[in-house]
């Protein structure tokens, strides 16, 4: 079983540039104030999206021009600081969508491929 695909898609799937990288979750004490820092970095327009505002859980995710995404949230522990999370687009039928690999602190999280140009 798994996806298949045809060998138009495959075509697409081996060129698209967005295979790869997908984002990075990052923790830290004032999820808010660094997302800004960031947004001022990059030179970003607007602000950044928040998601469960209200929450202890809230996240401030700047979107990048590739569809990357770069996450800030509060930090749940004194040693959950930093980079907490690697996303990474994947066609591969091998891998489950979201599965996920501990490497020491950072969760390496495979995403399956989502066609943004649709």
């Amino acid at each position: 079983n798994g996806l298949r695909y045809t060998s138009d898609e495959r075509t697409k799937i081996a060129h698209s540039p967005s295979v790869g990288f997908a984002g990075v979750e990052i923790a830290c004490e004032n999820p808010q104030k660094v997302a800004r820092n960031w947004q001022e970095l990059l030179g970003f327009e607007g602000s950044p999206s928040v998601i469960n505002e209200g929450s202890n859980d809230v996240q401030y995710v700047l979107t990048l021009e590739d569809e990357a995404t770069l996450t800030f949230r509060k930090s749940r522990s004194s040693s959950d600081v930093g980079l907490t999370k690697i996303l990474i687009e994947t066609h591969s039928t091998k891998i489950r969508n979201n599965e996920t690999f501990k490497v020491g602190n950072v969760e390496l999280c495979f995403v399956k491929h989502l066609d943004h140009s649709a």
